[in-house]
């Protein structure tokens, strides 16, 4: 087959007038904030894995702070994540040795008048068993003076908990109530400042 340089001229300028296919932005990473020096170098899970892995458990997200420190034996990233045009921070942990996400807690958006709720991770709340508005129904009931201030869903495996927390009079005061995501069971009512 013969091509003729007509045909060449042509394609090259055709393809020429083809805007590059990706032309997206790319940002650096927020770095990782060492507790001490040298724990990254302890860590079998590259920083780029761990990104990854808390990307995948906060779909859509920006990482906007990111860590390593020591928790007991474990060394552990911590992501804070935050998804544009929802306010808060998510929270991811992963194993910097196994690669595995010790615990994850979402912030909870509820409409109380059509009971709709969003979530970052919408599967993640599926597999809570207890309603949401029954949840709040117990929290409300622990704290009837106060005024609710936010809605997180805690995933440590095997457990999935509901922390609903409540500003109480004018003060710094506020109490945090843990409520069971399987069952409903009140876990614990504590006083945070």
């Amino acid at each position: 087959m013969q091509v003729s340089g007509i045909h060449v001229a042509a394609t090259t300028v055709i393809l020429g007038l083809i805007p590059p296919v990706c032309t997206a932005q790319v940002h650096e990473p927020i770095p990782i904030r060492e507790q001490t020096a040298g724990l990254l170098a302890q860590a079998t899970i590259p920083p780029r894995m761990a990104r990854l892995t808390a990307f995948a458990e906060v779909p859509g997200a920006q990482i906007v702070a990111a860590g390593i420190e020591r928790q007991g034996d474990r060394l552990v990233y911590s992501f804070g994540l935050e998804v544009a045009g929802h306010d808060g921070v998510d929270q991811v942990q992963i194993d910097a040795k196994s690669g595995q996400v010790l615990c994850a807690e979402y912030r909870i958006e509820w409409d109380q008048e059509d009971e709709s709720v969003w979530i970052a991770n919408p599967e993640v709340i599926a597999g809570a068993r207890y309603r949401l508005a029954a949840a709040i129904d117990t929290a409300l009931a622990q704290v009837p003076d106060g005024h609710m201030v936010g809605i997180k869903l805690r995933v440590q495996p095997p457990r999935r908990v509901y922390t609903v927390d409540f500003k109480v009079g004018e003060g710094p005061v506020v109490k945090r109530v843990s409520i069971n995501a399987y069952n409903g069971a009140l876990i614990s009512v504590e006083e945070l400042r």
